[in-house]
């Protein structure tokens, strides 16, 4: 169990927010490393995620813009407890060729996934799916690396290049 509190005002000449967050996570993971030729290594790995986000909002807000003739203008407070709960699989598959000892490259493919978050700025709509939480992230990600050491490994390097492709891409906004 992972616990996490965080708790910031937002604070313009109309409206003012508090919020307070719980997350609750935990995973579970495997993978294989197998060498099947004296210069190829097949790797891969897979993890199941889960989370759980307690999201409290209060904001309180009055309105910039004069009432009509006859009314007062009076302030609004707005309440919001939720949970949302994410789960996914995730996990990647490497294929490794080493051209001597010290010179090897690789391919990698991997899934990521990053649990969806709950809008603060958007109290009243926090069950609306798109105004009050965002979907859950994931990315697919394709890799392609050299790794070389020389002088008995006393110098190490590597390059790599990456192409990403994101789902849901989060930001969080106040």
């Amino acid at each position: 169990k992972v616990e996490a509190r965080q708790q910031q005002t937002i604070d313009t000449s109309q409206r003012v927010a508090t919020f307070t967050q719980e997350i609750y996570s935990w995973g579970a993971w495997a993978n294989f490393r197998y060498e099947f030729l004296e210069s190829f290594t097949l790797a891969g790995g897979a993890r199941y995620n889960w989370e759980r986000k307690d999201f409290e909002v209060d904001s309180f807000s009055i309105s910039q813009v004069p009432p009509p003739p006859g009314e007062i203008n009076l302030p609004r407070f707005a309440r919001s407890r939720n949970q949302r709960t994410w789960d996914a699989v995730t996990g990647f598959g490497e294929i490794r060729y080493d051209f001597t000892e010290d010179i090897a490259t690789y391919i990698k493919y991997s899934r990521g996934f990053q649990a969806g978050h709950c809008n603060p700025s958007r109290a009243q709509a926090a069950k609306d799916p798109g105004r009050g939480f965002a979907d859950p992230e994931q990315i697919d990600a394709f890799e392609w690396g050299l790794e070389f050491s020389g002088w008995a490994s006393r110098v190490n390097g590597n390059t790599n290049f990456f192409f990403y492709n994101y789902e849901n891409y989060q930001v969080f906004r106040l």
